[in-house]
């Protein structure tokens, strides 16, 4: 998946006729697509019939190093209201 080794769960509950408020039995489905290498899940995939289906999935994947600039404090920050600890 996004060409990365992926593996998969899904989870199913049903609801019975009798407590899902329609009349009818009612299906959600989870499915679960976890990159080991990563340590996250790509895809997540929730269906249910009284709701719809949402999916959320992690596109654009770089392997690269992110620029080191992003993680420089810019010469313009002050901390303001910092408490500073007596101990050196």
């Amino acid at each position: 998946m996004a060409g990365e080794p992926v593996r998969g769960l899904r989870e199913t509950q049903t609801i019975p006729a009798e407590k899902s408020g329609r009349g009818k039995e009612v299906v959600i489905t989870d499915e679960y697509w976890y990159s080991d290498d990563l340590r996250i899940n790509i895809m997540i995939k929730h269906s249910d019939p009284r709701a719809g289906t949402t999916t959320l999935t992690v596109t654009q994947i770089t392997r690269e190093e992110p620029d080191p600039t992003l993680f420089e404090i810019p010469d313009s920050y002050a901390a303001v209201g910092a408490a500073r600890s007596s101990n050196p």
